[in-house]
């Protein structure tokens, strides 16, 4: 039952992003589109998950973009730099 409970809870907090892709597994978020949309969203899940008693655990974030794209955002900034050839999700290459 905790599985579906933590879902359950924090599903309205996916509902509300804006980001043009948001997927959730359990704790892991995954989110996809400008950077300013899904800067903002990072900024909603740790402002909404502190109020639920969750804290994003930004050693464990990671960006992926293109090379030689500029992170101008503070928060997304802080995450992991990944290359696209070396991206995973939920243990599966994102790309060949």
């Amino acid at each position: 039952m905790g599985p579906l409970l933590f879902c359950n809870t924090i599903q309205p907090l996916l509902d509300s992003l804006r980001s043009t892709l948001t997927l959730g597994y359990l704790d892991d978020v995954t989110l996809g589109g400008p950077q300013d949309e899904a800067g903002s969203d990072v900024s909603r899940i740790i402002e909404v998950g502190q109020s639920l008693g969750l804290q994003l655990n930004v050693a464990k974030c990671q960006v992926v973009t293109r090379p030689g794209t500029v992170i101008s955002d503070p928060t997304i900034g802080r995450f992991t730099a990944v290359s696209l050839k070396d991206s995973v999700l939920l243990g599966s290459p994102l790309f060949p």
